[in-house]
């Protein structure tokens, strides 16, 4: 890749609508990172997704909930189904949430997907406590 197509790949978005914030960035082709805050919206993750399908060639997706405290159960189904009917475009899911309704969200939708197979999918979950 020449240096013209691979500065023209890389992007950086942000929005706030005041529910939350979300971030949608492309360090480098193949690389997605996704960053949300606040609470999350069907609306939120159709957007999300539709940055997805604009990005070519297999994704590494990395995602930081560790900052969203709520979502409507739309935003899950909308991000589920759109890894599921793009598994082959997903070369590794990595996800980090903070304790709570989030972090039990993203742990059954990753289970359901694993159980798709084809994709690597990895959860973790801050700790409750800082550790010293």
């Amino acid at each position: 890749m020449d240096k013209q197509s691979f500065a023209s790949s890389v992007r950086s978005e942000t929005d706030d609508d005041g529910h939350g914030q979300r971030k949608f960035i492309v360090p480098a082709p193949g690389m997605v990172v996704i960053r949300a805050e606040g609470r999350a919206t069907g609306a939120h993750a159709s957007e999300m997704t539709t940055r997805l399908d604009e990005t070519f060639g297999l994704i590494h997706l990395f995602v930081d909930f560790s900052g969203l405290h709520s979502y409507e159960s739309a935003t899950r189904t909308r991000a589920t189904d759109w890894c599921s009917k793009n598994r082959s475009r997903l070369a590794s899911v990595h996800i980090l949430s903070s304790p709570g309704i989030v972090a039990m969200g993203v742990a059954t939708t990753t289970m359901a997907l694993s159980m798709m197979g084809s994709v690597s999918y990895t959860h973790l979950t801050l700790p409750t406590k800082r550790i010293v």
